[in-house]
């Protein structure tokens, strides 16, 4: 059965985000160092890493590196793209790259900004780059694109029309806001989700609502531009911000302010960016204005492969990685092509598929030597996906039984519903496993509550928020609580002062229902007063198990796995790992921590666990086992029958790469004759991987 994901502790907070000294005088130093054979001279910084050992611990830092590891660590500090492919120290190269600008006195550790795309990568490079440099990592400004905007906007909120206090929207609220603007008739020609879909992209794209009304022309675009209107609206009331927004108002802010862009520019002298393949146009944007100089472009590092660039449906471009030299002329390429995960065989086998593409950059991957043989890629058919499935099952057990660890083997496809397949077989097998690329823990339904009801003691106008936490009360429904933000807008009051005059609200259908929302208000308003002196594991506590509150609804309700208030217990405890992980804790840093943590499409700290590993392909980016076994590997399935042009083909096929490179050793792929009772036949991407015939299996 299907085992409960690891409980993600709340990502620590990344060094904050001042208001940058915009005329700071820059600190130099007359000592230089003799630097390294082929770059200029250096400049050391007093203060941070002092000699006699500098030399010493810079020969170190690059003693285990190959050739052109250490070519991209000690490359000078101009824009420098390293294309890593799969298994070839993509992190460790950035790792040393920031503790080399450390120890030459390239940059302090404040002067040092990274970007990753996961909160869990975020927490993971502190602690490489911690082991290499000592405490001076904890001073490195560490985080997401969405991280860094957010610190960014809330030091400057008066610059974009909110408060210090604004509360971010997920994709999940934002949802919520975008149903409420489309009238019945809208939803009968879109739904909220293509509605969401669209904004989202132009969004990314630097489109702003007044310019996407102005070519609004038929009856689709006529529907988002009248939604988006009033989404913005309902953001502003609430003092909210999407995700979407915490990248454009950044750009917005900084384009528009010279001043404040120039002190940034002056304070993040490094600039290092991980998995830049992912990158999409307003990030892209966002990099150009902090790395931008009256000369040209300063120290700007991005680690990427364009042979992994999964994620076109969050408006990621590949076209960013594979034009970086264009747009920056006086860029440098290192490609590390040596990989120290995958056997010669996996490595072939995934350089044949690969070379398909047209649009990517050349490179080949080779094994490190001394290198271990491995099995060929081998190929299982099945008469349909139920065989397929039950086969996998099968070949499990067999493994475990010849004493195979389980955490060593993962099971990966295409789409949700052969993910799906696969974890009833295994169910029925009675093998244990973890999902990766499911419902993540900040994710959940009673999760979102508890912090709803927290997000209203920052920003009592969350409207979003509100509607999560009263809703659970009984005999609350949607009018109920329309009425009352109508109420507060109204009569000038916070949501939670609404509430607690709801006796005063005309047109509340029964009793019970007001009673219920006077009760809610006047415990949160208390709640409130005493937030300032309260530790946030204590709020916690008590929102979880006030009257009518989490607990009492969970009571109620029906628990499809019995564990909703031990993932209440998680939360309460999350909140202790942060407040133990900071010497400032506050409640809206961790808020919007839990936020962003909440976008991972991996558990953030998730280890594994010792199981079998189910999930899909864009989950496991990153991560690596001995064994693979492909599910579905089939036309319709990989390519996907939306795959109706050379770029949506390459991409798929790109999907497919990222499989086999997950593997170390053993890798099967198999496929199905017929699927969900519809004919169905191997992908075309399975002959250009394997040169041999599939073996046909009955089970």
């Amino acid at each position: 059965m299907t085992t409960s994901q690891a409980i993600p502790a709340a990502p620590p907070e990344a060094t904050e985000i001042d208001r940058p000294a915009v005329s700071a005088p820059t600190n130099t130093s007359a000592r230089q160092s003799g630097g390294l054979p082929g770059n200029p001279p250096v400049t050391l910084i007093p203060g941070d890493i002092e000699p006699p050992d500098t030399q010493e611990r810079i020969r170190a830092l690059l003693e285990d590196l190959n050739p052109r590891q250490r070519q991209a660590v000690t490359y000078p500090p101009q824009p420098l793209l390293v294309l890593a492919s799969a298994g070839t120290g993509k992190t460790l190269v950035l790792t040393h790259r920031i503790a080399f600008q450390l120890l030459t006195g390239r940059a302090r550790p404040e002067e040092i900004l990274a970007i990753t795309f996961t909160n869990k990568a975020a927490r993971e490079m502190r602690a490489r780059v911690g082991t290499l440099c000592g405490p001076s990592a904890e001073r490195i400004n560490i985080g997401t694109f969405h991280a860094t905007c957010a610190r960014m906007l809330r030091a400057h909120a008066a610059g974009v029309d909110r408060s210090a206090r604004f509360s971010i929207y997920d994709s999940g609220d934002s949802r919520r806001v975008i149903e409420r603007t489309l009238s019945s008739s809208d939803r009968a020609k879109l739904d909220a989700r293509d509605v969401q879909r669209e904004i989202s992209a132009n969004k990314n794209q630097g489109v702003s609502v007044h310019s996407y009304n102005a070519c609004a022309v038929d009856d689709t675009s006529r529907i988002v531009a009248r939604a988006w209107r009033q989404y913005e609206h309902e953001l502003k009331r609430a003092d909210a911000m999407d995700l979407d927004d915490l990248l454009c108002r950044a750009v917005k802010l900084l384009s528009e302010n010279a001043e404040l862009l120039a002190g940034y520019q002056q304070r993040w002298k490094a600039i290092l960016v991980d998995e830049y393949q992912d990158t999409n146009p307003i990030q892209a944007r966002l990099l150009r204005l902090l790395a931008a100089t009256g000369e040209g472009h300063r120290n700007l590092t991005v680690v990427g492969d364009d042979r992994q660039a999964i994620y076109s449906f969050r408006q990621a471009d590949v076209r960013l990685i594979l034009d970086f030299d264009s747009d920056y002329l006086d860029a440098g390429v290192i490609t590390l092509e040596e990989s120290y995960r995958s056997t010669p065989q996996i490595l072939d086998a995934a350089n044949r598929l690969i070379d398909h593409n047209k649009a990517q950059r050349k490179q080949t991957l080779r094994p490190h030597e001394p290198y271990e043989d491995g099995p060929d890629i081998a190929v299982h058919s099945f008469s349909t996906d139920e065989d397929e499935a039950r086969w996998i099952a099968l070949q499990l057990r067999r493994a475990v039984q010849k004493g195979i660890p389980e955490r060593d083997i993962a099971i990966l496809a295409r789409t949700g519903k052969i993910v799906e397949r696969i974890e009833h077989a295994l169910a029925a097998a009675a093998i244990s496993y973890q999902l990766l690329g499911g419902q993540g823990f900040f994710a959940r339904r009673e999760i979102k509550t508890v912090l709803a009801h927290l997000r209203l003691l920052t920003n009592p106008r969350d409207e979003v928020a509100f509607a999560r936490a009263i809703e659970i009360r009984a005999k609350v429904a949607n009018g109920t609580i329309a009425k009352i933000i109508d109420y507060s807008e109204a009569h000038h009051l916070t949501l939670l002062e609404a509430a607690a005059e709801a006796d005063m609200v005309h047109g509340l259908p029964n009793r019970e229902g007001r009673e219920n929302v006077v009760r809610f208000g006047r415990d949160m308003l208390a709640l409130a007063a005493r937030s300032p002196t309260r530790s946030i594991s204590s709020l916690t506590q008590e929102v979880i198990h006030m009257p009518g509150g989490p607990a009492d609804a969970l009571a109620h309700a029906r628990d499809e796995d019995g564990q909703h208030m031990e993932r209440l217990e998680a939360l309460r405890d999350a909140a202790r790992t942060y407040e133990r992980q900071h010497d400032q804790p506050t409640l809206q840093q961790w808020l919007q921590d839990a936020s962003l943590a909440g976008q991972d499409l991996e558990d953030p700290d998730d280890d594994h666990g010792g199981r079998v590993t189910v999930g899909s392909i864009h989950a496991v980016k990153g991560l690596e086992w001995p064994t693979v076994i492909g599910a579905g590997i089939e036309t319709q399935v990989i390519p996907s029958r939306h795959a109706d042009s050379a770029e949506r083909l390459e991409e798929e096929r790109r999907m497919l790469y990222v499989l086999l490179t997950r593997t170390r050793r053993v890798c099967v792929l198999c496929y199905a004759l017929s699927r969900n009772s519809r004919p169905s036949g191997p992908s075309q991407f399975i002959a250009e991987t394997v040169r041999r015939t599939p073996t046909r299996d009955q089970t």
